[in-house]
Parts: C-alpha cells; sequence; structure tokens
C-alpha cells in the first residue's frame, strides 16, 4: 500500500535561546565551569574537611543559605577503598564565593581564597 506524500509530523525540540543557560554551551571554553548551568563561572574552594561527615555539615550549612556546593576527595585520597575517609574539599562557584566564605566564617577549615585547577 503506497505511504502517503503528507508531512511527517515527529516532534521537535523548541529553538534554543541564546545565551540560555541550563545545559553547557556547544563552544569549547577553558575558562572553567562546563555542563550543568554554571554559567561558565569557575569553582572555587572555599573550605576543607578531615572527612565526609565533616564536609557534609559544610555542603548543609551552604545550603541552608541557598549556595549550591561541590564536594571533592583531597590530592591524594581519591582512592574509592578510602570510602567516606580522608579529606574533602568544598567547591562553590566563583561569583558565590565571597558569600559563602562569610556563610562559613568561623567555621574550621575555611579556605582563604583559592580556585580550582
Amino acid at each position: 500500500m503506497p505511504r502517503s506524500s503528507s508531512p511527517s509530523h515527529t516532534p521537535q525540540a523548541p529553538p534554543r535561546e541564546a545565551g540560555g543557560g541550563g545545559g553547557g554551551s556547544d563552544r569549547h571554553d577553558d575558562g572553567g565551569g562546563g555542563g550543568g548551568g554554571g554559567g561558565g563561572d569557575r569553582l572555587v574552594k572555599v573550605a576543607f574537611a578531615p572527612n565526609q561527615m565533616e564536609a557534609e555539615m559544610i555542603q548543609g550549612l551552604l545550603s541552608d543559605h541557598g549556595i549550591q556546593s561541590m564536594l571533592k576527595r583531597g590530592p591524594g585520597f581519591d582512592v574509592p577503598e578510602f570510602l567516606a575517609s580522608g579529606p574533602r574539599q568544598v567547591f562553590v562557584l566563583e561569583s558565590v564565593a565571597e558569600e559563602a566564605r562569610r556563610v562559613l566564617q568561623g567555621t574550621p577549615g575555611v579556605s582563604p581564597g583559592e580556585s580550582a585547577d
């Protein structure tokens, strides 16, 4: 049986807006950031904790103030066998780093001003 010659009605994604964020970008940018809606900001280390539990407490404090953060195992401890032990670094976007440091003022392990490399 012959097929209809009418155009196909497959759903299409809406057109992308210029500069509309959330999903990274099509161009390569060495300035940090990356996918996930970071807006191109670099990650900056704002705190250091001796273990995952304390790092999550710091992360919760930041979250209570509306600041998103990311935890990363400390240098030399990026081994899955360490599980929750070993030092952790707490990173935030550079645009909110000063606010994060104010929130964490007086908390042990707060970094004065370092960026992620």
